[in-house]
């Protein structure tokens, strides 16, 4: 699709958890030479991030086409409109909740996701680099229990990666 110019967008249909086992297939050369719109999220969030760093590109976290077709309420459809039909930056709707942790301000690029993949992107081939970044976490309840988080938490604080950030922002998906 990134060779394809007729083709705008890539919008991912859903995720998989072994979405990181495709790195060594893609041609990294070819996407950025063909820069195109990328968007998906949880699982996707490996792909983006790594396409991101061997590339360069912005990629884009934001719902899959499958969330939208099974949604109870239109939200994700509201906001994926907001984003690419209205070129919006408006962060949810007016009600929505947010909790700081600790008070701050940090700027950088914002990379991460998905817990469950984003760790394993920590150290290896694939490593990304988390210097000066903002570090976007988010978990589907029903991925990972408490102790897979605290591993893969212990996993990159282990590595470094708290030591390297700007910033952090942290969001559980409702289940």
């Amino acid at each position: 699709m990134f060779k394809d110019q007729q083709v705008k967008m890539i919008w991912c249909a859903k995720g998989g958890n072994n979405s990181n086992t495709i790195f060594e297939f893609l041609d990294y050369e070819a996407i950025k030479k063909n820069p195109k719109i990328l968007c998906g999220y949880s699982d996707i969030t490996s792909i983006t991030n790594i396409i991101s760093a061997k590339t360069g590109l912005v990629t884009f976290s934001g719902t899959n086409f499958k969330t939208i077709a099974t949604d109870e309420t239109d939200y994700s459809l509201q906001e994926i409109l907001k984003r690419f039909v209205e070129a919006s930056l408006e962060l949810g709707k007016e009600n929505d909740e947010y909790k700081t942790i600790k008070e701050g301000q940090a700027q950088g690029q914002l990379i991460g996701g998905n817990l469950n993949l984003i760790h394993s992107l920590v150290s290896g081939k694939y490593k990304i680099d988390f210097k000066d970044k903002i570090l976007f976490i988010e978990d589907l309840g029903f991925e990972s229990s408490p102790a897979m988080v605290s591993h893969f938490l212990a996993h990159m604080k282990q590595n470094g990666v708290f030591d390297q950030i700007k910033g952090m922002w942290i969001r559980k998906l409702p289940t």
